[in-house]
């Protein structure tokens, strides 16, 4: 696969981005070598509120509208949006746990190499709806955010 690297290429030790190390393990490998990878992804909250009434932003001409069909006159309206995200120890809306085993003898001794990454710089989050029968609001944005200061685990979510 092109811009593949295998960990064993990589040297061992910890970076501010991610950590490397060995651990004896049992593998089924043919050259007795495993690769692993977890990622770590902070915890992070954001919250926005948007002001639909503000000229130019589309709002007032529907309200105007609106204000018509109901009997009403002058711009007396006022629309907002909230939106507040969160995500933690347990996932942004939910989560899932999938196990699979199967009954061997014990494989033969080996390393494993073990790359944990931190997201620990900005980056973007976008949730989208899923719909398992492919329906028209599957992958559907629901909301993004960008998340420049990621948050501590709290303390009612440690282990």
């Amino acid at each position: 696969m092109p811009g593949r690297r295998s960990l064993f290429d990589l040297p061992l030790g910890e970076t501010p981005l991610w950590t490397l190390r060995e651990e004896p393990t049992r593998t089924y490998a043919d050259d007795g070598r495993e690769e692993r990878a977890t990622a770590v992804l902070p915890c992070w909250s954001a919250q926005s509120r948007h002001d639909l009434a503000r000229p130019g932003f589309g709002f007032d001409a529907a309200a105007q509208a609106l204000g018509e069909l109901l009997g009403l006159t002058g711009p007396g309206f006022d629309a907002a949006q909230s939106a507040v995200a969160r995500f933690g120890r347990y996932g942004f809306e939910a989560a899932a746990v999938t196990a699979f085993g199967r009954a061997t003898a014990l494989p033969p001794e080996g390393v494993a190499r073990v790359a944990e990454l931190r997201f620990g710089h900005p980056y973007a989050v976008v949730a989208v709806t899923t719909d398992p029968a492919g329906g028209p609001w599957h992958a559907l944005p629901v909301y993004s955010a960008w998340v420049a200061d990621p948050e501590e685990l709290p303390a009612d979510e440690a282990g």
